[in-house]
């Protein structure tokens, strides 16, 4: 589960999770938007716990609590639109994991 997942395309402002999962479930990371020039801008930070397939984020800024849904290599968290300024739709809820993406 440890690694960068990207809700967008290379080439294209998107939002980059980058997650560390630690034994017994734990997890921690950072919730960053990529600007088309490289820029980054972190919209939070985040710890957590994970377990059959559901993981609890309490963050460091923006929403306080974050339910998101995973399998491998796919991370989803719930009703983003709602907290993410630059997510227009559902799909961007939806993180997929890259061996390349720029943290």
């Amino acid at each position: 589960m440890s690694g960068s997942y990207v809700d967008g395309p290379p080439g294209t402002p998107h939002y980059v999770m980058n997650l560390t999962a630690q034994a017994g479930g734990a997890l921690n990371g950072t919730l960053l938007f990529l600007f088309q020039d490289g820029r980054t801008s972190e919209s939070f930070s985040f710890t957590g716990t994970a377990r059959d397939g559901v993981a609890q984020l309490a963050t460091s800024g923006g929403p306080h609590q974050i339910a998101a849904i995973y399998s491998p290599g796919v991370v989803v968290l719930t009703g983003c639109v709602g907290y993410l300024q630059d997510a227009q739709s559902d799909t961007a809820c939806r993180f997929t994991y890259s061996s390349s993406a720029t943290s």
